[in-house]
């Protein structure tokens, strides 16, 4: 039985619990609670990098046989410890996810990516990589920071209102690379996959209670960009 984020709990005076943030409570839980199926029992899942835990753990809490692929053996250790504080499991894998030898050709059904991919100089190597471990119809899903929030925040001195700072959408960047979304787009089209859906979540109203000013803010401004391609029979 999959246990409920809201389980035992007033959305209306929730606190943030240790390692959440915003951010993850009000936008990427309720966006993946909604997206990924109820019944996940018969679905074999790879999550590339251990930046963003919640898309592992989620198809964990639902029943999905679930890889983790990262390089850095404290940063599965770090998943290790997510995983374990709900009981759940996953086989973690010590791997750059560009040659991710331990995952077979098409031994996945659904590929799900975070932050990494704004960290390697040239994406095009990790979707096909990806596309490789995805059997015919798999799904790949990119979650990452939107790109109208990755150039970081302020507040206007004269007003003291907060703004998001947006240099130059197109201008080529030192790492974190942050990519436009057509760069995404394209890329995955090139790599093989079929464009599916393109998903900017608006924050769970349920979830105002966690802090109004941030969820008035995350209601305005996307916090997170969605992709989610297909890979073709």
């Amino acid at each position: 039985m999959v246990r409920e984020y809201w389980d035992d709990v007033d959305p209306e005076n929730r606190p943030l619990q240790e390692g959440e943030s915003e951010t993850i409570v009000m936008v990427e839980r309720p966006a993946l609670k909604n997206i990924f199926p109820q019944e996940m029992s018969q679905v074999r899942t790879l999550a590339v990098g251990c930046q963003d835990h919640e898309p592992a753990l989620e198809a964990a809490r639902r029943g999905a046989k679930v890889f983790v692929v990262d390089p850095s053996e404290e940063a599965l250790d770090l998943m290790f410890q997510s995983l374990a504080k709900e009981g759940l499991n996953a086989d973690l894998v010590v791997s750059d996810p560009l040659t991710m030898a331990a995952i077979p050709d098409g031994g996945v059904s659904l590929v799900t990516i975070g932050p990494v991919v704004n960290h390697v100089p040239d994406i095009e190597p990790l979707f096909v990589e990806c596309y490789r471990t995805l059997a015919p119809q798999g799904a790949i899903m990119i979650i990452v920071p939107h790109p109208m929030v990755s150039g970081g925040h302020a507040i206007t001195g004269d007003t003291g209102k907060s703004h998001w700072l947006i240099e130059d959408y197109f201008a080529p960047a030192k790492v974190p690379y942050p990519r436009s979304i057509d760069e995404f787009v394209n890329t995955l089209l090139y790599a093989g996959f079929s464009l599916e859906r393109v998903i900017e979540p608006k924050p769970d109203p349920m979830t105002k209670g966690v802090n109004n000013a941030i969820w008035n803010l995350y209601n305005r401004i996307p916090q997170l960009l969605f992709i989610v391609a297909r890979k073709p029979v």
